[in-house]
């Protein structure tokens, strides 16, 4: 029998359907809390720049960094090693490191989350090579990727945002009371209220951008 891998949801992976695109095979799909890690927005996507431009600001899909006193509301399911290359492909820009967390029945347990680099381990480290030929190459991107200065892409901030509230008003909350932009310190739910137009009148999503 192949031996499972758990792997922790907090952006994207909150839903299951994209989670599903990339692991088709999932299985235990259930929800946790990570505790002493913060989700935030700081990592330029090239999805984004590829959808807007280089020199927009609005580019950053969210990731985690190791912080106390800070934590959220995420997901984990098991894949099969056969699924592990498809999954880490997906996740090409980030650390996969093992965290522990803790389910609904207060029992901990660890799973594999998405955890940033420094930038300059993300431009030697051999699991970003294809993350640096599209941001580098094919889109002409030279500005750093883990940013302080940039804000979500608001088509994919929306497609986390509606992802949390089907899992539950407490995963709705923790995502905006628990997610930060890249300055570390204002929520998205304090974002948003400053920000009131952000998320209208966006494009119809498609979930393969969020693979």
């Amino acid at each position: 029998m192949s031996k499972l891998i758990t792997i922790i949801g907090f952006g994207s992976l909150l839903s299951k359907k994209s989670s599903k695109i990339t692991c088709p095979k999932l299985r235990n799909f259930r929800k946790i809390r990570v505790n002493g890690y913060q989700r935030i927005f700081n990592l330029a996507s090239p999805t984004a720049i590829n959808f807007i431009n280089n020199n927009a600001i609005n580019i950053s899909a969210c990731s985690t960094i190791k912080k106390d006193n800070s934590g959220f509301l995420a997901i984990a399911f098991d894949i099969t090693e056969d699924q592990w290359e498809n999954f880490a492909n997906r996740e090409s820009g980030y650390q996969l490191l093992p965290v522990e967390f803790t389910n609904e029945e207060n029992n901990t347990d660890t799973g594999i989350l998405c955890v940033n680099f420094n930038n300059n381990h993300l431009e030697n480290h051999h699991t970003s090579k294809d993350l640096l030929i599209k941001l580098r190459g094919e889109l002409n991107y030279t500005a750093d990727i883990i940013r302080n200065d940039i804000l979500p892409w608001e088509i994919y901030l929306d497609y986390c945002i509606n992802s949390a509230k089907k899992l539950g008003e407490d995963y709705l909350n923790s995502f905006l009371d628990e997610s930060f932009l890249a300055d570390e310190t204002t929520t998205i739910r304090e974002y948003l209220k400053a920000n009131p137009n952000a998320l209208k009148n966006l494009p119809k999503h498609n979930i393969k951008n969020y693979q």
